[in-house]
């Protein structure tokens, strides 16, 4: 009897499915899963962006690292982006889930700016890519672009620095909910001071959130490639411009 029990054991510990080594206990995406599914499918995840968004045409690195071991690790960040197409994602489990669609309709309607899947993640990066490009396009054809904007800059100064960013991340999570890969958020954070919008605590609010309300009329106006164009071509928004966007918008030429 003892030997029956025993083999039945045995039976039952190779039949019975192993649990997904993709996911953590939360359910969310392990270091493992995120590894898996880039390695397999960013080509896939590029053409999907290609054909949502517009063509990219600089060769595309994506590679997953463990952000900690990085040297300036911050801990809210989950990826980086390279010139001219290099894409690094963190290997640390912070998604909520690969992609948007694999999240509950409760789960999607209560996406929080701090949520991120790694799909989303991957086209904000692919975005920086693309703005990169246009600017590069954009010196190519003589289109003047605003010493701001320039990629490489001798003397940046702390407040253009900060409207670009700003500007640039609002793009790139413009394209995120473009693409389906967030909802537009129902609950936005506005500043009022300029003390609001330096405040660290705010940065995720502000860049990744007000950015995207701040943004998304003239965007969807103008469409993303010209509205992107008219963007470079004009300085980054100051802290008064950018608590009010009028001024900002007035003056773009």
């Amino acid at each position: 009897m003892n030997l029956i029990f025993k083999v039945l054991i045995i039976t039952i510990i190779f039949i019975l499915p192993k649990g997904d080594l993709n996911y953590n206990k939360k359910g969310e995406p392990s270091s493992k899963g995120i590894y898996e599914f880039i390695s397999k499918n960013q080509t896939q995840i590029l053409n999907e962006y290609m054909y949502k968004v517009d063509t990219l045409y600089t060769d595309i690195y994506m590679e997953v690292i463990d952000f900690r071991d990085l040297y300036d690790y911050d801990t809210l960040e989950l990826s980086r982006f390279y010139v001219p197409g290099a894409i690094m994602i963190t290997s640390e489990e912070k998604f909520v889930a690969f992609e948007f669609k694999n999240l509950s309709k409760y789960a999607q309607k209560n996406f929080q700016p701090y949520q991120n899947t790694v799909k989303g993640v991957i086209f904000h990066e692919l975005t920086h890519a693309y703005v990169y490009q246009i600017e590069i396009m954009m010196r190519y054809d003589t289109i003047p672009v605003s010493s701001d904007y320039i990629t490489v800059k001798l003397l940046p100064t702390v407040a253009s620095n900060f409207g670009v960013n700003f500007i640039e991340e609002g793009i790139c999570e413009y394209t995120v909910i473009l693409t389906g890969e967030k909802l537009p958020y129902k609950c936005i954070y506005i500043p009022k001071t300029k003390e609001d919008i330096l405040n660290k605590e705010n940065e995720v609010l502000i860049k990744y959130q007000y950015s995207v309300y701040f943004l998304k009329s003239f965007l969807d106006q103008n469409g993303l490639e010209e509205g992107i164009k008219i963007l470079l071509r004009n300085s980054a928004p100051t802290y008064d411009e950018i608590l009010e966007p009028t001024k900002f918008f007035n003056r773009l030429k």
